[in-house]
């Protein structure tokens, strides 16, 4: 991975492989690796839900925001989305319903 060159993977090494005492240290020790994806911490951010009206399609967003023609981010100046997988115009293509707000932060 281009992103975690030698000086990374050599700190990542010695933190794995460390014998000093740590306090904070996982009990089955650390396993810092160069390949991961963070899944899991952006799916606990996502408390805003919004389901849409009509399909009862579910949108879970880490920002108090509706689903809208603002989360596409390959429209043209003409207004034209050029994203096959854009979440927003394939939702308006095949369903067109609002989404309305359905669960938020305690």
């Amino acid at each position: 991975r281009d992103d975690h060159g030698p000086k990374f993977q050599f700190k990542m090494n010695s933190i794995n492989t460390s014998t000093v005492i740590d306090p904070f240290r996982p009990s089955a020790g650390y396993n810092i690796t160069i390949y991961h994806t963070f899944h899991d911490e952006v799916e606990h951010y996502r408390k805003h839900w919004w389901q849409c009206c009509r399909c009862k399609r579910i949108v879970k967003r880490a920002m108090n925001r509706a689903p809208s023609v603002k989360d596409c981010w390959r429209i043209s100046k003409h207004g034209i989305c050029s994203d096959r997988n854009c979440l927003w115009h394939t939702h308006e293509r095949a369903c067109g319903g609002q989404f309305d707000k359905i669960k938020e932060p305690d």
